[in-house]
């Protein structure tokens, strides 16, 4: 039997992706990833080694703390590096996946297979188009309420 902190992950700007290879960083998410399943976790959050950033595939060069990525190609691997952990529950703590663009994108396109729940933090109201949101919750003077239902 799992324990909860095995089945859970995190995707946040404070666990920044490491100085090596993106293989090596992904790898920190489940150190017995295949280069295959690597490469369909990425296709799934939508990274392309079409990319200019990416065009050494799961060689290219990740500079410490990801700074030589663009924000939303850096959100996006961090989402891939939990995936490849095989989590049931993803707690995104990222504010690039609470509003539109390609990390939500890639967030809803993991969403949409049903395979982790995923559960998002946001300082500010999501914009939540794309996400099949079941239900929204907001903080207020300590005390979560439930806002909506799906």
């Amino acid at each position: 039997r799992m324990q909860w902190h095995a089945k859970t992950k995190l995707v946040s700007p404070k666990l920044p992706l490491t100085k090596g290879s993106l293989r090596r960083n992904l790898r920190l998410g489940s150190q017995d990833l295949s280069d295959k399943s690597a490469e369909t976790i990425l296709g799934r959050c939508g990274v392309s080694f079409d990319d200019d950033h990416m065009n050494r595939g799961l060689d290219t060069r990740i500079a410490d703390g990801g700074t030589n990525l663009p924000d939303d190609l850096h959100s996006r691997i961090l989402l891939a590096r939990a995936l490849a952990a095989k989590p049931g529950v993803v707690l995104v703590d990222h504010p690039l996946f609470a509003t539109q663009g390609e990390a939500q994108d890639a967030l809803a396109n993991v969403l949409s297979e049903g395979q982790v729940i995923a559960i998002v933090a946001a300082s500010r109201q999501l914009s939540c188009a794309k996400l099949p949101i079941t239900k929204v919750w907001e903080l207020s003077d300590g005390l979560l309420v439930e806002l909506s239902k799906a």
